[in-house]
């Protein structure tokens, strides 16, 4: 789905005859958005080649196709057809740091030529590099204050000076790839749910239902994530594009009376805060429902008084979610949510080409 959405939002740039450019080891989910804008805008799809040893796009391959009609370069970091990785992270970082620093660059740092990569570590101080941290000042004291002073030392010292972390860190610095993606991703510490409806509305009750089901599906996320907030945000808005309607925009933050992942007292409170916000005779587009100050269920400190309901509310919503996992979303809701799923306005839904026959390209030979 993300790539769908950056593929169809990239469609804009492009006209006939403009290339598009992946690897010959892309997965599906990196060729197909792709194939599809391409036939939309009349793009065309060339093929970076893989070093046969490595099974990557190495840098020289990339600019055998790359010319002046290259718009879009697709590539993955590692393809799980081939197991191939390319260029570390760290060395990503960097150059993402210089094209901050120097406008001449133009926002590129192409660097993969060892001499290259040599010439920009001897200038970089070793506090900057991604992943260094608090270990500066000890290696400061032993006078190394480049990455490139800090990669001639010995592997050995580098462990037992810094550990595995900072060996880690050594071996990037010098093209071998050992940091890799996060394996889980952390705990959000702000939950939102936000939607522009299909038409404006204008009645309270309509937009009741729709924050209700937005404060719903936020404390759904909260529950997955075994995580409490402590502070509500909602905000209603018009439609900006419509100059010939009224405009408004209203927010209000609210701290709660204590930690909570229960879609009642979320629901009830995104309710207290509309009732506060609403203007009869406007025309409202869209709205959203924002939860922050986030902090861990496990180990949450009690009320010295207690909280009564808390326990009620706990086995309230376990059995809430079981039902909704086990008989599908939606099956078991607040009341104040309506019976209605909210639908919203997807004029421009991405095709479901790996999900749906009827979305399936369809190749005309003659």
């Amino acid at each position: 789905m993300s790539l769908n959405l950056i593929a169809y939002g990239l469609a804009h740039i492009l006209k006939p005859g403009d290339e598009i450019i992946l690897s010959e080891a892309e997965h599906a989910s990196n060729v197909l958005p792709w194939f599809g804008i391409a036939k939309n805008t009349g793009a065309i799809i060339k093929y970076a080649p893989l070093d046969p040893n490595k099974g990557i796009v190495t840098p020289e391959n990339l600019l055998k196709v790359i010319n002046s009609k290259t718009k879009i370069v697709a590539l993955a970091e590692v393809t799980n057809v081939l197991g191939g990785s390319n260029d570390s992270k760290t060395l990503a970082k960097i150059a993402s740091k210089l094209c901050k620093q120097y406008p001449k660059l133009k926002g590129c740092c192409y660097m993969h030529r060892p001499e290259d990569i040599e010439k920009v570590l001897r200038k970089f101080p070793i506090g900057d590099v991604w992943g260094i941290g608090r270990h500066s000042k000890m290696l400061a004291s032993f006078h190394i204050r480049t990455a490139y002073e800090f990669t001639q030392m010995p592997q050995e010292w580098v462990h037992r000076q810094m550990s595995i972390v900072g060996l880690r860190t050594w071996k990037e610095l010098q093209g071998v790839s050992c940091i890799g993606f996060e394996q889980m991703p952390p705990e959000k510490q702000q939950i939102a749910t936000t939607r522009t409806f299909a038409h404006n509305i204008t009645d309270l009750n309509e937009l009741h239902e729709c924050v209700a089901q937005y404060a719903s599906a936020c404390a759904v996320k909260l529950r997955q994530q075994q995580s409490l907030c402590s502070q509500l945000q909602l905000f209603i808005r018009t439609n900006p594009h419509r100059d010939d309607l009224p405009q408004q925009y209203e927010s209000r933050l609210v701290k709660l009376p204590h930690p909570t992942d229960s879609t009642l007292e979320l629901a009830a409170q995104a309710a207290q805060l509309l009732r506060e916000i609403y203007r009869p005779g406007f025309e409202y587009k869209r709205a959203g429902v924002i939860l922050s100050d986030i902090s861990p269920r496990k180990g949450m400190q009690q009320e010295l008084f207690g909280n009564g309901n808390r326990e009620k509310h706990d086995k309230l919503m376990n059995v809430l979610d079981k039902l909704n996992d086990t008989y599908g979303k939606h099956k078991v809701v607040v009341a104040a949510e309506g019976f209605e799923p909210f639908k919203m306005k997807r004029d421009h839904l991405s095709p479901n080409y790996t999900t749906d026959w009827q979305s399936l390209l369809k190749v005309k030979c003659k």
